[in-house]
């Protein structure tokens, strides 16, 4: 047996994570219910999730600033878990003790994630020891979108600066060594914080294709 290649379950939990506020998008919603091309964003993140093969559970962590939000997740076939609300670290914790790790956790603010990068990024995270995993995206990729840079968070990441894109899979509730994948995906790059963001990834949705991953801290492209 290859010694990097973990013994990880077929399939994982996911945690989408839904209790912002959404102030950028300056919308009377809840942020999850921002509609994308006629369905809520969140709607759109718990589909994806539902359709792919590597995903066995679907939980939302929502907070008491997104009752109706928690609504729409359990009115979709989702666990709801609420969480209090004290920021998103902890209520991650709070929400992973009732999910169990491994878990694959994503923002409710990825409308453009698709079931086969789902699929590819969880197939990804066995191929290495480290107990967790990190997705990160270009900032090139980023910024030739026309997405938002400010206010995301930058690092460096395979020699050049890179965002986070809200998808991970965390191996334990304390801080465990994760590898940290650079990925060229627009479906994971697409974290809608402003109207204009929202306009972008329901631009990306209508041409959207799969990505194809390769070794860690590597660039990839979109087939």
């Amino acid at each position: 047996m290859n010694p990097r290649v973990k013994t990880e379950p077929t399939t994982l939990p996911a945690l989408v994570m839904a209790g912002g506020k959404g102030t950028r998008l300056r919308g009377t919603r809840e942020k999850p219910l921002t509609p994308v091309l006629g369905k809520p964003m969140l709607q759109h993140v718990v589909e994806a999730l539902q359709r792919a093969r590597k995903i066995h559970r679907v939980t939302v962590a929502v907070t008491p600033r997104t009752p109706n939000t928690a609504r729409l997740a359990a009115s979709l076939g989702a666990h709801v878990v609420k969480t209090p609300g004290h920021g998103y670290v902890q209520d991650l914790r709070t929400a992973l003790r009732e999910t169990g790790t491994p878990t694959l956790t994503v923002t409710a603010d990825l409308p453009t994630l698709t079931p086969r990068t789902i699929d590819t990024l969880v197939t990804l995270h066995t191929t290495h020891p480290e107990p967790s995993t990190s997705y990160w995206v270009p900032k090139t990729l980023v910024q030739r979108l026309g997405l938002t840079t400010w206010g995301r968070h930058e690092e460096e990441i395979a020699g050049e600066p890179a965002h986070p894109t809200g998808v991970n899979i965390v191996g334990d509730t304390h801080p465990t060594p994760e590898r940290r994948f650079l990925i060229h995906d627009p479906s994971i790059a697409c974290n809608v914080n402003t109207k204009h963001d929202l306009k972008i990834a329901e631009g990306v949705m209508k041409w959207l294709k799969p990505a194809k991953c390769a070794s860690p801290n590597s660039s990839t492209n979109p087939s």
